[in-house]
């Protein structure tokens, strides 16, 4: 393939992973839905898997809230054996509450990954749940 046909199809990659959030109606979420308390970060992670060909892999991660508004997105274009992640931290969903519910999802445009998802304090680092590693293929 020559450098102008990959940088296309690198750029048509990008195009299609800037659409993804858009097109999302309702959550991805192989999860369901998880608390988590002020103190806490949740984070979505997914691992572009190098033996499943095609490659790259490009995925949508969001975070909803219980009524599936979006709370925060991220669309990733992940090279084979490359990984990526969304972070949302318990007070960034309501500042108020000592502890909030949410929805992760993912969302697969091409590829396979294998995806987890971990909640860890904010200060310390330490995990406190996981979840994972859950196969997703793009339909």
């Amino acid at each position: 393939m020559s450098t102008k046909s990959l940088t296309l199809c690198i750029a048509a990659l990008g195009i299609l992973a800037a659409s993804l959030p858009a097109q999302t109606v309702q959550p991805d979420a192989p999860f369901g839905q998880i608390g988590i308390a002020a103190s806490e970060t949740a984070r979505i992670n997914a691992y572009c898997r190098a033996d499943v060909p095609p490659g790259p892999c490009v995925v949508a991660f969001a975070f909803y809230d219980t009524q599936g508004r979006i709370l925060k997105q991220v669309s990733l274009t992940l090279m084979p054996g490359r990984a990526g992640s969304l972070d949302i931290q318990g007070t960034e969903i309501n500042r108020s509450a000592m502890r909030a519910q949410l929805v992760p999802g993912i969302r697969m445009g091409s590829g396979a990954v294998l995806d987890a998802l971990e909640v860890f304090d904010t200060q310390t680092g330490a995990t406190r749940a996981l979840l994972g590693a859950i196969a997703v293929t793009a339909q």
